[in-house]
């Protein structure tokens, strides 16, 4: 009994650390951005970054992730809001994070959807 109660405790609270949902809405995502609690990462190219990105977020060019993933290492326990120009990319990247254990959301509509801060590089 012991044992099948600890399994039991386990699979609840890992259930509980788990995205449930692999997307937010811009609005969702602004209150995401204001509370400062999750990573952004941006999923476009080197110049739509430099042209207009999110304040603070980190760039990794879908082209580049699968050979950069170990720069996300430290972000395995917390929460990625990753995004892209209209969410294309960036639905294909959080369904590669998620395949690897990272607690990722793609942001709704991209960067075309944003109505939060931007910045440019």
């Amino acid at each position: 009994f012991f044992f099948l109660a600890i399994g039991i405790y386990f699979s609840i609270n890992k259930s509980k650390m788990s995205i449930e949902k692999d997307y937010v809405s811009p609005s969702e995502g602004l209150n995401i951005y204001n509370k400062k609690t999750h990573l952004f990462l941006d999923v476009r190219t080197t110049d739509e970054n430099l042209d207009n990105a999110i304040p603070n977020s980190l760039l990794i060019p879908l082209q580049d992730l699968n050979d950069r993933i170990n720069e996300l290492e430290d972000y395995k326990s917390k929460n990625i809001i990753v995004y892209c120009a209209s969410g294309g990319r960036s639905a294909n990247a959080t369904t590669f994070l998620r395949r690897f254990g990272f607690q990722a959301q793609n942001l709704e509509g991209g960067m075309f959807s944003w109505n939060g801060p931007t910045t440019k590089y």
